[in-house]
């Protein structure tokens, strides 16, 4: 149990998690905030004392994605390490992320949009664009944090960029032909939850 404990201690002190749960404190003290950027708010000071650190981290936050794809590059740089992740497996999970997993958010934004109503069909085009495209870069930055098989999570994401062409394109279409099916989302006007769900 303290082996549990302390591996779920070492997963929230984390330089990611931490840095999340920072800046959420940070962007809910409007005083301190101030202090980084200008919110052009009168109540508040004009005086921004901590502007130069707010300038240093949005140059780090700039420099994340080349260094992700550094790191990525490296990685794959002796070729896809089929020792690592059987091809067999690795193929399953890239149909998995990229086929599976936007079905079940299909779903997902099907259930909610009845839910909330009739609202701006770009945001759920959107849940259902992020959901097709391969695991992403950044995920090299928190396998390497976490100690985890860099040669497995490198391999799964080469095949998956190897398997993109043809299967991004057909869950890309499949997305947009299925937002203009008649009644996947629901119309302005004509949308009543106690009708939706039968009570």
């Amino acid at each position: 149990l303290a082996k549990v404990m302390k591996k779920i201690f070492f997963m929230f002190v984390s330089p990611p998690v931490l840095a999340t749960i920072l800046g959420i404190v940070v962007a809910f003290i409007r005083p301190v905030q101030n202090q980084l950027v200008d919110l052009h708010d009168d109540t508040l000071t004009a005086v921004h004392t901590l502007d130069w650190l707010y300038i240093g981290v949005r140059k780090m936050g700039e420099s994340a994605v080349p260094v992700n794809l550094i790191m990525l590059g490296s990685n794959l740089s002796k070729g896809a390490d089929f020792n690592a992740i059987p091809i067999s497996t690795a193929v399953v999970l890239t149909l998995t992320k990229m086929w599976i997993q936007p079905m079940l958010v299909a779903v997902w934004v099907f259930l909610c949009s009845r839910l909330t109503g009739p609202s701006f069909r770009g945001q759920w085009l959107v849940a259902l664009v992020v959901s097709l495209t391969p695991t992403a870069n950044n995920i090299m930055v928190q396998v390497e944090v976490g100690g985890q098989d860099k040669a497995a999570m490198s391999t799964l994401i080469f095949v998956q960029y190897l398997m993109s062409p043809v299967l991004l394109t057909v869950s890309l279409t499949a997305a947009s032909a299925l937002m203009q099916v008649d009644g996947f989302l629901p119309e302005a006007g004509t949308w009543d939850l106690d009708k939706e769900f039968h009570f």
